[in-house]
């Protein structure tokens, strides 16, 4: 997000697809963007427009990160029957 977006936080979006959202427009104030909202809807009755606060960190990675494995299946390094330990050996000590 660049400086210049960061100062215009309100934006004006439009949904493209079930996925997908267009930011029509940027706002600095939440007055500024119902006021062309209203516009929008006039001037385009059919397409359906929303109102959002833009608040996307610069740093956050918003790629999708792969679901854990830990739990389903998955067993730690450190575990003891990975180890050999618990499998039915006997203890030559006995």
């Amino acid at each position: 997000m660049s400086y210049k977006d960061k100062l215009n936080p309100w934006c004006i979006i439009r949904a493209v697809s079930d996925v997908q959202m267009r930011i029509v427009g940027r706002f600095r104030r939440r007055v500024d963007a119902e006021g062309h909202l209203r516009i929008l809807k006039q001037l385009i009755p059919n397409v359906p427009f929303e109102i959002m606060f833009d608040v996307t960190p610069e740093d956050e990675d918003l790629t999708p990160q792969p679901p854990s494995l830990q739990g389903k299946g998955e067993h730690e390094s450190n575990s003891p029957l990975l180890a050999g330990e618990g499998l039915g050996e006997r203890s030559t000590q006995e």
